[in-house]
């Protein structure tokens, strides 16, 4: 059973030819075109010649090829003729060497000469704008240039490998390049773009040459990303100085790698932050700036393809931030200091003097002075006259329970808002004793002393009268 399997086995060697004995090979020849360059245009004839380095003729010589990363090794010609000639076409460019052969019972071969690259020119694709991704819409030009080569007859755009343009470009008959121009590139463009040439000879008799493709350019396309809608909260007309805003930008539909980023008066505002589910960022703003407008926008951006993808801005929000003052300052008799009871006391708060409503507001000790109601030593005041840049004050019956600190405020009307003032800087008013017990104690005592004899005297006079009498 074995030997039945090893019969065909044995009869295919027999078959093999014999190998050529490698003791004592020849020396190897040299390889050299006939022309000092080794890149030729399309059509040309390449010569390559075999020589022996002794200087003799060889009884064979074999001419090798090989293309790309493999080693020259597919015979293209055996036979006593050491010239290989060709013409430089599509398909030839390659890596070429030779050996020498002996004949006869003895073979024996020569060792490979030098290798000798030889290119064909092809012709160069380039793309305008050149980015490594483009936004659907984006309008792309693709240009494939022969320089240097003359009488053209036509030039092929490619697309992974498929005629991208079936009809040649007659613009090339007078010329070497040709353009094909996406105006508005669409995901149904993208792919792997490649171009050639070639001339005719004969048109009857068909092309002539044609170009080794050029090189390969990618075309990835991605769709923009949405244009995100930015809200504010507090919503108002008008912002005080030292309020603070919550601004959110939101992306419906952006891929979940997007990011946001936040902008005031164009300049970017903070940090970028993740566009996080659901598709959205905030940020807190505290309005610290003097009174102004500031328009406030955000957009949304990726990196894709090693380019930063950014969609367009949000419709802009204008954020208006005022700011006031107010001043509190008591007159009378006396205008500061201690006061006796029962004079009144004039407060007057004053606010700027730029025209506007405006609604005033008086503290005693952090509270709000209400208006004047029943048994109320607090009289609630109004503007001295119509205008509503006329200090307006309160009038305070003075006394103990009246007395402290003092502060004042106003609101101003501002596009329907009522702002609120920054509280003026306190005013203190202390109680003084009435200066007839403090400043002469003396008077008091002689008053009732006297006071006190007087009664005496009296009583010892109507004694004595009625005591006389009976």
């Amino acid at each position: 059973m074995e030997l039945t399997l090893l019969l065909p086995l044995l009869a295919s060697l027999q078959s093999l030819p014999r190998p050529v004995s490698t003791a004592g090979l020849l020396p190897a020849p040299s390889l050299s075109p006939d022309r000092p360059y080794t890149v030729y245009l399309p059509g040309e004839r390449v010569k390559l010649q075999c020589a022996d380095p002794k200087g003799g003729k060889a009884p064979e010589c074999r001419f090798f090829y090989g293309k790309g990363q493999q080693s020259p090794s597919t015979v293209l010609q055996s036979g006593p003729y050491p010239m290989l000639e060709f013409t430089a076409e599509k398909g030839r460019a390659g890596t070429y060497t030779c050996a020498h052969w002996t004949q006869g019972s003895n073979q024996r071969i020569s060792e490979n000469s030098s290798s000798v690259p030889i290119s064909i020119a092809a012709p160069q694709l380039t793309v305008s704008p050149l980015r490594p991704v483009y936004l659907v819409g984006e309008a792309v030009t693709l240009t494939c240039s022969a320089a240097g080569v003359s009488n053209l007859s036509g030039i092929q755009f490619y697309r992974g490998g498929e005629k991208n343009q079936p009809q040649e470009i007659p613009s090339i008959r007078n010329g070497s390049t040709a353009s094909i121009q996406l105006l508005s590139v669409a995901m149904s463009d993208v792919g792997v773009y490649s171009c050639e040439y070639w001339r005719w000879k004969d048109e009857k008799k068909g092309r002539d040459f044609v170009s080794e493709r050029s090189q390969n350019i990618p075309i990835a396309v991605t769709a923009p990303l949405p244009t995100p809608q930015l809200s504010v909260s507090p919503q108002q007309r008008v912002y005080i100085t030292g309020e603070s805003i919550t601004l959110t930008c939101s992306a419906a539909g952006a891929p979940n790698n997007s990011m946001i980023r936040f902008y005031k008066d164009g300049q970017t505002l903070i940090p970028e932050e993740l566009c996080l589910r659901p598709h959205q960022a905030t940020a807190s703003v505290w309005l610290s700036a003097p009174p102004q407008t500031s328009t406030y926008t955000c957009g949304c951006w990726r990196v894709e393809s090693g380019r930063e993808i950014e969609s367009e801005r949000s419709r802009p929000i204008s954020i208006a931030v005022t700011g006031s003052s107010s001043k509190l300052a008591p007159s009378g008799d006396p205008p500061s200091g201690p006061v006796s009871k029962g004079p009144p006391l004039l407060l007057t708060c004053t606010a700027p003097g730029d025209t506007g409503e405006r609604r005033f507001h008086f503290y005693k000790d952090g509270l709000e002075i209400v208006p004047r109601g029943a048994g109320s030593e607090i009289d609630a005041g109004e503007p001295s006259s119509g205008s509503v840049n006329v200090p307006v004050t309160r009038v305070l019956k003075a006394g103990p329970s009246n007395m402290g600190d003092f502060t004042c405020g106003y609101e101003k009307n501002v596009s329907g808002r009522w702002v609120p003032s920054p509280r003026s800087q306190s005013v203190n008013i202390p109680m003084s004793e009435p200066r007839t017990a403090r400043g002469f104690p003396w008077a008091r005592e002689l008053v009732v002393g006297g006071a006190f004899f007087l009664i005496v005297e009296l009583i010892f006079l109507v004694s004595h009268c009625c005591l006389g009498s009976s």
